[in-house]
């Protein structure tokens, strides 16, 4: 199914001509019928001639209405551009054929209409002279031209049979799985609520499916579904589509906003464009100008930054990142159209490159461009793998959804790039696999080791930086920066260890006076050995960092964060509270101090320490054997 659009100058029949060839009249406003010209978009449909229907949209053609006609010719497949011959070429054909040259849509025919009104053959050959001149150059170089009348039907039957081959070498309508519908139409019938009408594009709707309304992400269900006022279950892509919505009212809801298939769309406030400037407007295109973007359905204003450029000239391309005033719904490959907001004034139209840059760019760098190039122009590997240069790490289920490649094709490019270009890291925790190319992955392993090296520069006597310290430093998801150190950690980069990280392998060496220091505290140990000094006291008179420098290097056990233990000892007390148990089958906190002739802090602390690590197991006031 595809859609058929009008365009042309006000007042050159279009309106006429869609219910000539449809038996419909798109003029659906009291206002339009009073005032006898089309305001807002007109919907109609045609059969055609080979029994197949086509959806058409009637666009207006006064000035003063034009961003109405940016709304109608933004999901077209197909145009009319229709110019009477009474008046010939007027200012509002050339603006359409300027637009319709900017979204590239190239499957058109050229109708001359109101030919009833000319009687000199030879005017209606210069007429056709001057459009073959204007149009030479555009998208609708190729377009046939017909010359018809509505008034006397000359010229329809066979103006219906070309629209009928057109569209019967259009390109198919692929099926991407991911439905969306940008609204041009919200009204509420009596009895069924609310229901918004659209061109359906990139897959389907059905019956009773839950949908989400963007910008915002509210949740609504499909309460029934129309094709040219026929009901349907399902609707396909390139139709013109009404849809029943339910859990949601009219004024909810309005033109620009997208229907779509729940998680694979999302809205944005800057796009990667790339645009090209007419060569007929009055100034240049400059850096941070305000603009009108208008792209689908929606409009909105947006601040151009010109990337590469000081600013883009009249006739030229160029490299934009646009930031709107407010969040819209897009997708890569996108048309869109820009405008003045005053004077009005169509100045340019482009393609969307990317619908999720992580940043503004450097304006001027070298690898913007390439980039912005590779977005263009790229393959579709070499386009996944720019995006997460930037968007990575990221889970591949997210980056799939927003990558605006086809799911499966997209799945498999991952594969055959994995290893060379993109590292795939699974977490069995979340049960999701997280995508970071080669590329990134070494800067973060590098950032990781400087940050280390600086930590080991201030505390030389310190195994590792605390692990929160570290991914606080990442400035990334928890879940991201946990993943990464520990594949860092696989791949004996760091260690983990009692919640910090440090460089593999790194061992701490004593000074001399650190040696000396150590054996000291020792020595200290070693008075009571089973009630030694607490850290806390030995910290008053020693380097913190030396003290847990020794445990780490097995010169003390550490049984709570004030208490240690030389390993001779926290052996020996383990072996006799074990041989006790095994003996007795339980033992109390005052049996454990009186065995050791401690104190009940350090008879505690040892106990506790067991549970812990899972030798005994605390039951009412005693301990017992763990032996599970």
């Amino acid at each position: 199914m595809y859609v058929l659009g009008t365009a042309g100058h006000v007042d050159h029949g279009k309106s006429t001509l869609v219910k000539a060839l449809t038996g419909i009249d798109p003029d659906r406003l009291k206002e339009e019928k009073d005032r006898q010209m089309t305001i807002d978009l007109g919907f109609a449909w045609y059969k055609l001639p080979s029994g197949n229907e086509v959806g058409i949209v009637d666009v207006p053609g006064h000035r003063d209405f034009i961003e109405n006609m940016l709304a109608g010719v933004g999901g077209i497949d197909a145009v009319l551009l229709i110019i009477a011959a009474d008046e010939g070429v007027m200012p509002q054909t050339r603006e359409h054929l300027e637009i319709l040259d900017l979204l590239q849509i190239r499957n058109g025919l050229i109708v001359l209409t109101k030919t009833d009104l000319v009687e000199d053959s030879e005017w209606l050959d210069l007429v056709e002279n001057d459009i073959r001149g204007l149009v030479n150059s555009t998208s609708l170089a190729e377009a046939a031209i017909f010359r018809v009348s509505a008034m006397t039907g000359q010229g329809l039957a066979e103006l219906g049979s070309a629209i009928d081959d057109l569209l019967a070498h259009c390109p198919p309508k692929a099926n991407k799985g991911k439905a969306r519908l940008p609204v041009d139409r919200v009204f509420s019938i009596k009895g069924f609520g609310t229901v918004v009408t659209g061109t359906l594009i990139d897959g389907e709707f059905a019956t009773g499916q839950q949908v989400e309304i963007l910008p915002g992400g509210r949740q609504a269900r499909i309460r029934g579904l129309q094709n040219h006022k026929k009901s349907v279950e399902i609707a396909g892509p390139g139709n013109r589509t009404a849809v029943n919505l339910a859990g949601v009212e009219q004024n909810d809801l309005q033109r620009g906003m997208v229907i779509a298939s729940p998680g694979f769309f999302h809205e944005t406030r800057r796009l990667d464009v790339k645009i090209k400037t007419l060569s007929s407007v009055s100034s240049p295109i400059r850096h941070n100008d305000w603009l009108k973007c208008f792209i689908g359905t929606a409009q909105t204003l947006a601040r151009i930054r010109v990337l590469g450029e000081k600013e883009i000239p009249a006739g030229a391309e160029g490299w934009a990142q646009l930031e709107f005033e407010h969040a819209i719904p897009a997708e890569k490959g996108d048309r869109l159209i820009l405008r003045r907001p005053s004077p009005g004034e169509t100045i340019a139209g482009g393609s969307v490159l990317n619908v999720n840059p992580s940043r503004r760019y450097k304006r001027f760098a070298e690898a913007t461009i390439k980039k912005l190039t590779v977005m263009d122009s790229g393959s579709e590997g070499q386009i996944l793998l720019a995006n997460l240069e930037t968007q990575s790490p990221i889970w591949m289920d997210d980056f799939v959804q927003a990558s605006g490649v086809e799911e499966i094709a997209a799945r498999q490019i991952i594969e055959q790039m994995t290893g060379e270009d993109i590292l795939q890291i699974k977490s069995d925790k979340e049960r999701q696999i997280l995508l970071v190319t080669r590329k990134k992955w070494q800067v973060i392993v590098e950032k990781v080791r400087e940050k280390l090296e600086q930590y080991y520069h201030q505390h030389p006597l310190r195994s590792g930086i605390e692990k929160r310290e570290l991914v606080n430093f990442l400035k990334m998801s928890q879940k991201h920066s946990n993943l990464l150190l520990h594949q860092m950690a696989i791949n004996e980069i760091v260690f983990e260890k009692e919640g910090r990280v440090g460089v593999f392998g790194r061992q701490v060496i004593f000074s001399a006076d650190q040696e000396k220091a150590a054996s000291a505290i020792l020595q200290e140990y070693a008075v009571d050995p089973y009630a030694p000094p607490s850290s806390r006291e030995l910290a008053t008179r020693y380097e913190t960092d030396l003290l847990d420098a020794m445990i780490e290097k097995g010169m003390l056990v550490k049984l709570t964060d004030d208490i240690a233990l030389q390993p001779d000892v926290y052996q020996k007390m383990t072996d006799q509270i074990k041989e006790f148990l095994e003996k007795e089958s339980t033992i109390t906190l005052a049996q454990v101090r009186d065995m050791f002739q401690t104190s009940r802090k350090y008879a505690l602390a040892m106990l506790e320490h067991l549970d812990e690590i899972g030798v005994t197991r605390r039951q009412d006031d005693y301990r017992i054997l763990n032996r599970s």
